[in-house]
């Protein structure tokens, strides 16, 4: 004789995800406050500034992502890492991290959020 048990995680895995894009969308919350406050770089229009946003992210298994710039905008990926040298203009341009230093900064905050020691 056997017995066959089943469980049914439906509620289970929908408290999880929420668990868990709650507390994604407050740590990316975290880091967008940390990257706007930078000194790394001037940003004399302050449009740099103001694109540096939390989205919902499309990628497969949801979450939460801080992104940088808009549609066709390199200018946050070349402040981030640099560029140079070559075109128009003689010379390098030194990379001003703000995102990556923003990130680091709270590893430790994203663990406590998840009970990580």
């Amino acid at each position: 004789m056997t017995a066959r048990v089943e469980l049914d995680f439906t509620e289970f895995n929908l408290e999880l995800e929420e668990f868990l894009d709650e507390n994604a969308k407050d740590i990316c919350t975290q880091i967008k406050k940390d990257a706007k406050a930078s000194v790394a770089f001037k940003d004399k229009s302050g449009r740099l500034r103001k694109s540096i946003k939390v989205k919902k992210s499309t990628f497969e298994g949801g979450g939460y992502i801080t992104k940088a710039g808009g549609p066709g905008s390199m200018q946050a990926w070349l402040v981030e890492h640099g560029h140079g040298p070559g075109g128009w203009y003689e010379g390098t341009v030194p990379p001003h991290p703000y995102l990556r230093p923003a990130l680091d900064k709270n590893v430790a905050y994203a663990k406590q959020k998840f009970g990580v020691k």
